[in-house]
């Protein structure tokens, strides 16, 4: 829980009203040991293929906890918008960004995203949701990669982004 807090997880997880929750399993030590792999794999290449040497590795749990944050602990200073604890999700620049959503025995992780890296799974989630007769065509066709940026300039009102999560609510 110690190096949880130190890296700056604490702060995004429970509920915004109350202290943050306790992650239930040892997600430090589980970043620290994927950091700690792929240095290995680069120092036995590093042997294979230069100097013929043994590598030292370096590396804390702590440290590798803070590069998982989601960027939170460093927001300010990049004058990114600062994210918010929340039951459920995440408040982004005032945007309640929902995380947890309720289905019919119980709730569910869906990650409703954008950019580069979850616009795709987004977009395939609203085909599919599209399909289902959930979403009209102009939802189904948002600019799923750059909706971040639209919705934080304000180009896409946050009414829309709430009727767009009603979506995958329904």
């Amino acid at each position: 829980m110690t190096i949880m807090a130190s890296g700056g997880q604490m702060v995004l997880t429970g509920d915004s009203d109350r202290s943050p929750l306790r992650i239930p399993l040892p997600q430090a030590y589980a970043h620290a040991s994927a950091e700690a792999a792929s240095a290995a794999t680069i120092a036995l290449y590093e042997r294979e293929n230069n100097s013929g040497l043994g590598q030292h590795i370096d590396l804390s749990a702590q440290a590798s906890t803070l590069q998982a944050s989601q960027t939170y602990m460093v927001a300010k200073a990049i004058n990114a918008p600062e994210s918010n604890r929340e039951a459920g999700g995440v408040t982004v620049a005032g945007i309640y960004i929902q995380l947890m959503w309720p289905c019919a025995d119980g709730h569910a992780s869906v990650t409703v995203l954008f950019g580069t890296a979850l616009g795709p799974y987004t977009r395939r989630l609203m085909e599919w949701i599209h399909e289902e007769g959930f979403c009209d065509e102009e939802t189904l066709n948002k600019d799923w990669l750059n909706y971040a940026d639209l919705l934080f300039s304000g180009t896409e009102p946050v009414e829309e982004y709430e009727r767009v999560k009603q979506c995958v609510t329904d």
